[in-house]
Parts: C-alpha cells; structure tokens; sequence
C-alpha cells in the first residue's frame, strides 16, 4: 500500500493509523517532502490513515481520514494430481494454501485453449465421457482477494470408450 500527500508550508509529515477492531490511531512513520508512506503485509479490513504536515512553526491539523480497504492475499499456486481411472473418466485433486474454492480448467485433444469445467470447493473433480486422447487440467484457487496463479498444467493421457 503506497500513500502519496503534500501540505503547503510542510517540511515533514508525521503518519497515523488505525487498524481493523481498534479504537485509537497510532504514529506509524514519518516522511519528510515530497509526503510517501508504503507498507506492505497489512491484514485484511479497513484501515484508516491520516497525515500531519509539519514546519518550524509547529504541526498543522490531521488530514481527514483516508480509508484502505485490505482484502487479504491471493492464494498461492495450486498443486494438482490425477489419473485416468477408466475408459472415458478423469479424477483429479488439488489444493493451495490460502483458497477457499477452485476452478477447475480443461483443454482436450486438438483444443487450442483451456475452458474453465467447474467451480468446486471440495478440492476434488471427477469427469466421465471423455474422447480418448491426451488432456490437461489446471487449477485455480480463489478467496475473497480474487483468484491467484494457476497451477502448472497436469496432462493425462485418457484411453477411449470400448464400442461392443
């Protein structure tokens, strides 16, 4: 998170934050002009940030509050394994730290592209009726930050349905 002010008259900046659940504002850092504060790994809420501008005269008043909404982190890169079970049929599962649901991304033989086959959150998918062929899955873990990598694509070679 990257917060940019400026004040006329200031020569420095004093910088106050208040968290998510607390009641008072507390002094995080302080800047002198051009006014810059970053910080990362911050929790998720919202946070609410407000800047004093400074000179030999004395500190000016608080800026009003600036809010940051902080959703949280994007899931880390899934790990997925699989196999072909029977004649037609794929079963895969996944996981990644940090996801609460997954999406499930399929490219069969001669397909140029993946299209996303599911949305699940039990880390688990099964297909039937599959052409025989090579085919590959990814997966993609998603939380309320958004969706994160995908992870790297599991080929699977599917043997064709026997016709009696």
């Amino acid at each position: 998170m990257r917060l940019e002010f400026t004040a006329a008259h200031a020569t420095s900046f004093t910088i106050w934050h208040k968290g998510p659940g607390e009641a008072i504002f507390s002094q995080v850092g302080e800047s002198p002009v051009p006014g810059l504060y970053e910080v990362t790994g911050l929790a998720a809420g919202e946070h609410l940030y407000e800047v004093v501008g400074r000179n030999s005269r004395g500190d000016g008043l608080a800026s009003a509050p600036a809010t940051v909404p902080v959703v949280g982190a994007l899931p880390e890169q899934p790990w997925v394994s699989g196999e072909s079970q029977a004649e037609g049929a794929v079963h895969l599962w996944y996981g990644a730290e940090g996801a609460t649901s997954f999406q499930v991304w399929h490219k069969g033989p001669g397909e140029p592209v993946f299209t996303q086959v599911d949305t699940t959150v039990t880390g688990e998918y099964v297909t039937f009726g599959l052409v025989g062929g090579m085919h590959a899955y990814k997966a993609v873990g998603v939380n309320a930050a958004g969706a994160g990598p995908a992870s790297e694509p599991l080929a699977i070679d599917v043997a064709a349905v026997a016709v009696a």
